[in-house]
């Protein structure tokens, strides 16, 4: 196709498809060498949203034969085999199939052209030029087409494509139809998807306040401490509207260094992975704050990301050395999110007297000791946590859950769970009924607190774990009562509270509807 001989297929015996970057002029020759070389000449159709289209539409003067096909919206994972069928350029006259492994990450990159990453196995070619505009097989269907080489000490090395799967607007609106095959396996963990990571069986997350990438004075320096501090205390909505509203002031502000700019847009990076579970959203920042400061240590986001995304089953290792206690606290929650406890504590034991440790280090630590049934040592490290800063919900909320497992028996203790699950009709009697009040008092107290940071999400787990922890001793029926209350007031369709209620055949608000619980079921999986 053109001077530069790129590829294009055949959709039907009248139209084809291409990378955008292969059409040069508004009119082209197409030559088809199955059809004995013949030239055909097309028209591109340039659509109105033409900026934000990756492929290019060719309407072809004349009829020729064309072969049925099929493209498909299918998400690759790594490993998945694929093929490229192409006359590149050192194979023009015969055309010739190449085996591919996909090798991208499952999740995209909106700042990026491609969104597919493949090996060529068994390559022998230096040199993939030409073959822009050929279609990437996978599973007997065009799953996207080639847009650019790899190329590493002039060696091709890899090949980037753009997926049908995220073509499929421009697709629809140019009449070409698209199956959806969303199938696939990931070997990492195989739950994980595109665009969301799967969800740890412990959402515990400190590197939101980590330490400055760079040094800041003066009033900078004061407004990210104190935007730091309301994310500490729980206050998360109040702390992203304060980076919001500081990173448009720099913006409009040409005299403020680079580097301090870059500081509050790895921050809101870094946030958008563990508040919002938004990867897209997170990697646009922190690309925003490399380009500004290109010398930055980018590792913390580096290892929450790839630990997320599960491209890398060692990402905590990605932060090494660890010669802060941010980077360790990081590390240790990255371990505890992937249910590597004994790994964490031997890091700990490696650090211990090298590191100064800080309340999130006791936080976390009093999380790994839960998950390892070492009451009495999580219960030391949540009180060290709780000396340095008593107002924490976060902190408060773990005491309770702490003091819950301590009044268990042997036998009901669970390894590697942390919150407490809903027992049916108070199954025990509890000899160490102080514990549990202890536990009821400090989720009492944390409640409070989140409340007072208007942390909903955080109240609501709470009233989840007091209700749960409750259930387990039908004496406390009564005692039940205050946070289920609270409960339902706050979240009608909660399903603790429903489920609570229906265990004790207890009557259900007029609000709880077969059609209000599947829509708010959806609205939860959205």
């Amino acid at each position: 196709m053109g001077k530069k001989k790129e590829m294009l297929f055949l959709i039907d015996n009248r139209r084809a498809l291409t990378v955008k970057h292969c059409v040069k002029e508004e009119r082209l020759k197409l030559i088809f060498p199955k059809q004995q070389y013949r030239e055909v000449w097309a028209s591109a159709c340039i659509s109105e949203f033409a900026e934000e289209d990756r492929f290019v539409l060719l309407e072809l003067e004349e009829e020729v034969d064309s072969e049925e096909i099929i493209l498909a919206a299918t998400r690759l994972y790594p490993g998945d085999p694929a093929w490229v069928y192409g006359f590149d350029k050192n194979f023009f006259a015969e055309g010739r199939w190449t085996k591919l492994e996909s090798v991208g990450s499952v999740t995209s990159n909106d700042s990026s052209i491609t969104d597919q990453l493949f090996d060529a196995l068994n390559n022998k070619e230096a040199d993939f030029s030409g073959l822009s505009g050929s279609p990437i097989i996978a599973g007997g269907n065009i799953v996207g087409i080639v847009a650019q080489q790899n190329t590493e000490s002039q060696r091709a090395i890899a090949i980037r494509a753009i997926s049908v799967i995220s073509s499929q607007t421009f697709l629809k609106e140019s009449e070409i139809s698209v199956i959806n095959d969303l199938h696939g396996e990931y070997p990492h963990q195989n739950e994980l998807v595109a665009g969301e990571y799967i969800q740890t069986r412990i959402p515990v997350t400190v590197a939101g306040i980590q330490d400055f990438q760079t040094r800041l004075e003066g009033i900078y320096k004061e407004k990210l401490e104190s935007i730091i501090q309301l994310h500490r205390k729980g206050n998360i909505e109040a702390a992203w509207e304060q980076l919001r509203q500081v990173i448009v002031e720099l913006g409009n502000d040409p005299y403020i260094r680079n580097e301090i700019k870059a500081e509050f847009y790895y921050r809101m990076a870094i946030w958008y992975l563990e508040d919002r579970n938004n990867i897209q959203k997170a990697q646009k920042k922190f690309d925003m704050a490399e380009k500004l400061n290109p010398g930055m240590d980018g590792s913390v986001f580096r290892a929450i990301k790839q630990s997320m995304t599960g491209e890398n089953i060692n990402a905590e290792e990605i932060l090494e050395p660890i010669d802060s206690v941010n980077k360790f606290n990081v590390y240790l929650q990255i371990c505890i999110n992937t249910g590597k406890t004994d790994k964490a504590l031997d890091k700990y034991y490696e650090l211990d007297d090298i590191v100064p440790m800080n309340d999130g280090s006791y936080y976390l630590l009093s999380v790994i000791m839960i998950l390892q049934q070492h009451y009495a040592e999580a219960l030391d490290y949540i009180d060290k946590a709780l000396l340095k800063e008593t107002d924490n919900p976060f902190y408060r909320f773990m005491k309770g859950v702490i003091y819950y497992w301590m009044a268990l028996p042997e036998e009901l203790r669970q390894s590697a769970d942390l919150y407490p699950p809903m027992f049916q009709n108070g199954i025990v009697h509890l000899t160490e009924k102080e514990f549990l009040d202890k536990a009821q008092e400090e989720y009492r107290q944390a409640e409070k607190l989140a409340e007072q940071v208007k942390n909903d999400e955080l109240a609501e787990t709470i009233l989840n774990a007091w209700v749960c922890s409750l259930s387990v001793d039908g004496s406390y029926e009564n005692d039940i009562l205050e946070p289920l209350h609270i409960l339902q007031n706050r979240s009608p369709l909660n399903l603790t509270a429903i489920l609570y209620r229906i265990q004790r055949k207890l009557p259900l608000s007029a609000e709880v509807t077969i059609e209000k619980l599947e829509k708010n079921g959806k609205k939860r999986i959205e």
